[in-house]
């Protein structure tokens, strides 16, 4: 099977939906179907450019990477805008001949190439990556314009795919409430196992001097990732004379924001801010954590969540769309979003009993491997891939 991909995200920006692209076109490559993918360029320099210019930190094969013009997005700095040019990229892409176009996003590059796939009578389908209505803070409009607009968009590209892929139940149940009629298939991003096996279980000791295990925070450090509600379940445990350490790894907009709040609530000793770590590193600092920290109410899917589990290492989340399926349904550690008690009695409780640390973790990542290694998330897209380019030859 023959198919581009088209994303406004990409490495070297780290997130969700680098990571899924990555692994999805990667193992596609690797197992010898041609891929093509189209994705904007990036200044060298970026921050957060930890990543090297394939798919994946090994080399792609099979995989064809062609990057736009682009500029830089005002409100995320971290992301770009794909332009156009140069043309010869299209003329590429057609040259190519894909049996399916992939759309993961619905930015300036993910409408041409709706727009394209649709002059050439190509079949597309279109991955809900991210719940953007969530994000109405980085829009300069009102609240309400800003959703009403957002979520008129969306259903554009919805209503000219084949077909809409969902990382989880939760998102399918939830864009199918917003108006979503086409056939909508669950595909979360795979978990390379492999990739967290074996990691160095010192290394706080080693950068921070630490000598217990800390708990952890992996990801955009984000208004949206309601950090500053872990921040303020620490706090409380401090107020009990209990004092839980807490690495930081990532960076974004509200990184000086929680480097504030953790000051004025009295625990700036406590909590480190280590910046951007490379994936391949990622291993050592979930190894040597307690346990991962995760507040976020907007996620998708959750796959930071099950990247530590993947390491065997707890998860401590509040329940919310993506994230409730990521961790196992017999899991102890969720709270319903506001449960600040909640949140910081399952920190303590971690603090204080090993054994059931452990045992939750082996249990974590038993989950992983059942429900989201790289080979189910592949076997899932190209059968859907099959489906629908099967469905557009009989319709030719």
């Amino acid at each position: 099977m023959r198919t581009a991909h088209v994303s406004d995200c990409y490495f070297p920006t780290v997130n969700g939906v680098s990571a899924s692209v990555g692994t999805l076109t990667g193992s596609l490559g690797e197992t010898g179907h041609p891929v093509f993918l189209l994705v904007p360029a990036v200044e060298s320099g970026l921050r957060n450019s930890l990543l090297p210019d394939d798919c994946l930190s090994r080399p792609a094969e099979n995989l064809i990477l062609a990057r736009t013009a682009s500029m830089v997005l005002p409100q995320l700095r971290d992301n770009r805008i794909g332009l156009f040019w140069p043309l010869k990229i299209w003329r590429e892409l057609e040259e190519f001949q894909p049996q399916i176009i992939h759309i993961h996003t619905p930015g300036s590059l993910g409408f041409a190439a709706m727009i394209w796939a649709r002059f050439k009578g190509l079949p597309y389908v279109f991955s809900h990556h991210t719940l953007f209505e969530e994000y109405l803070t980085y829009f300069p409009f009102s609240e309400n314009l800003s959703r009403l607009l957002v979520l008129k968009w969306i259903r554009m590209f919805w209503q000219g795919a084949e077909a809409v892929i969902a990382p989880s139940f939760s998102i399918k149940g939830r864009i199918r409430l917003q108006g979503c009629r086409k056939d909508i298939y669950v595909i979360p991003t795979g978990i390379n196992t492999e990739e967290f096996r074996e990691g160095r279980e010192d290394i706080f000791k080693e950068e921070l001097g630490l000598r217990e295990k800390p708990f952890i925070y992996v990801g955009r450090l984000a208004y949206e990732k309601s950090i500053d509600f872990i921040l303020k379940a620490l706090a409380l445990l401090k107020v009990r004379g209990i004092s839980a350490k807490l690495a930081l790894i990532g960076g974004g907009p509200a990184e000086q924001s929680l480097r504030k709040m953790a000051e004025k609530l009295g625990i700036a000793e406590n909590v480190f801010f280590l910046g951007w770590r490379r994936r391949e590193e990622l291993r050592h600092y979930y190894a040597s954590a307690q346990a991962l920290l995760f507040a976020s109410e907007t996620e998708t899917q959750g796959l930071a969540a099950a990247e530590a589990e993947s390491c065997a290492l707890p998860a401590i989340a509040v329940e919310s769309s993506g994230i409730s399926e990521a961790v196992p349904l017999s899991s102890p550690l969720t709270v319903k979003p506001g449960d600040l008690e909640g949140f910081a009695q399952r920190i303590e409780l971690l603090m204080n009993d090993t054994e059931l640390s452990h045992r939750l973790g082996r249990e974590a990542r038993e989950h992983v491997r059942d429900h989201f290694s790289v080979q189910k998330m592949r076997q899932a897209a190209l059968n859907m891939y099959n489906n629908i380019f099967a469905r557009s030859q009989n319709n030719i």
